[in-house]
């Protein structure tokens, strides 16, 4: 990929180092069977490939899968929230660098302010929440290895496991992994011309909000428009079904 400063790598480091070594993340190790959240199901999806029931608990050490039409939202108090697309696999590992590890397909991911151990992993690499305001992300994983990530809100920091592979994004911007493992930002025409890193500004970047009021409804099409895809898909079919409150727009108080 192309070449960074020394201090955008370093500033990149110091502001995952803590979160991902468990440093200072309390939940940090969490020990299999611990319960770790609510479950909103939509169509077919399986927990440990037994077909999974709305309100049910997802324990530390289980895999979530989706099938063809599903969805499923994870809702972990004080932490956030991820909504699964259909097709997709994701597995909450007892593992003190990350909480879930999407395995294939397609997920919405939203940290609140302040969560701990609410690190992502897809691949070789992790998204990990930047500074201490909300954050929100899709993270898509292709059978061939590639994947596709995209900040919809707040910062983020996507860092390779086993590398020195590093890239900052700010809301709207893009990150994607070859099916070598190679990370590059912007979308995949744009990461051939440039792969290059850059370290984090001064402040996380934040979508403006100019009038500081947004109805529910608005706050849901919002929402809905960052996931895109599979995922936009999911989240409307979690909200039709259940007759439960949308997800609101990461960008609004």
């Amino acid at each position: 990929m192309g070449k960074a400063t020394n201090g955008s790598r370093v500033a990149i480091f110091c502001a995952a180092f803590c979160v991902l070594f468990g440093a200072t993340n309390p939940a940090s190790g969490t020990p299999q069977g611990t319960a770790l959240g609510v479950l909103s199901v939509a169509g077919e999806v399986y927990v440990n490939n037994l077909r999974a029931t709305e309100g049910a608990t997802i324990f530390v050490g289980e895999t979530l899968r989706t099938g063809a039409g599903g969805a499923a939202r994870v809702t972990i108090t004080g932490r956030g929230t991820l909504t699964v697309a259909s097709q997709t696999q994701i597995s909450f590992a007892p593992e003190p660098r990350y909480f879930a590890e999407l395995q294939r397909g397609s997920v919405a991911w939203r940290a609140l302010a302040g969560a701990a151990n609410f690190q992502l992993r897809l691949g070789n690499f992790t998204v990990v929440p930047y500074r201490e305001g909300e954050a929100a992300a899709q993270a898509e994983l292709a059978a061939d290895g590639s994947a596709k990530i995209s900040c919809a809100a707040g910062s983020i920091i996507v860092i390779q496991l086993q590398g020195s592979d590093s890239v900052f994004l700010g809301a709207g911007g893009v990150a994607t992994v070859s099916a070598q493992g190679v990370l590059r930002r912007g979308e995949p025409a744009e990461a051939e011309a440039q792969g290059q890193v850059q370290g984090p500004p001064n402040a996380p970047t934040t979508a403006p909000n100019p009038s500081g009021k947004t109805s529910k409804s608005r706050r849901y099409v919002v929402w809905i428009g960052l996931a895109g895809g599979g995922v936009a898909a999911a989240a409307a079919a979690l909200a039709a079904g259940h007759g439960a409150k949308p997800p609101e727009s990461p960008f609004v108080p």
